[in-house]
């Protein structure tokens, strides 16, 4: 017995590519326009199919510099979960980060975004504020916030 069928026999996820999915993976190794960490993932497999070169762990580890785990991390999301998982990375289990809004809270503010901007009750052209007879005498922006009348006005 060879020792790469020996290899075989002791894997307990076992490449095993179609030839539609082999096109798929060469494809996206030539094009070389993927993030660079499917393109390793795309290699790994293609290195790891059983009905290819069907090269150790080991082998592949060295030859695309990754660890011997992320190798047989990328032939078990294959086995039990397809080749979109096995190309993208794995999804963390507990985020070091929390997200900032959930599902409310991100409707709220597209809501909010997506709603008219607030009417303003006077003008921005600062020169034109005071002015006698501009009629901008009361406008809220010439009044405290708390609504008393400012000190100038009581002298």
């Amino acid at each position: 017995m060879s020792y790469q069928m020996e290899c075989a026999m002791n894997k307990k996820y076992i490449v095993r590519l179609s030839d539609e999915e082999r096109g798929q993976l060469a494809e996206l190794t030539r094009k070389g326009t993927a993030a660079a960490y499917k393109i390793r993932h795309a290699h790994i497999l293609l290195k790891a199919d059983a009905d290819g070169p069907a090269w150790t762990d080991e082998r592949i580890a060295e030859s695309f510099s990754v660890s011997v785990n992320s190798v047989l991390g990328v032939r078990q999301r294959l086995v039990e979960q397809g080749l979109e998982a096995a190309l993208n990375r794995k999804k963390q289990a507990h985020p070091s980060r929390s997200p900032l809004l959930d599902g409310e809270g991100e409707a709220r503010l597209i809501a909010l975004r997506c709603s008219a901007p607030p009417r303003r009750t006077c003008p921005l052209d600062a020169p034109a504020l005071g002015r006698p007879g501009s009629g901008l005498g009361n406008c809220r922006g010439n009044q405290p916030r708390d609504g008393t009348t400012s000190s100038k006005k009581m002298r």
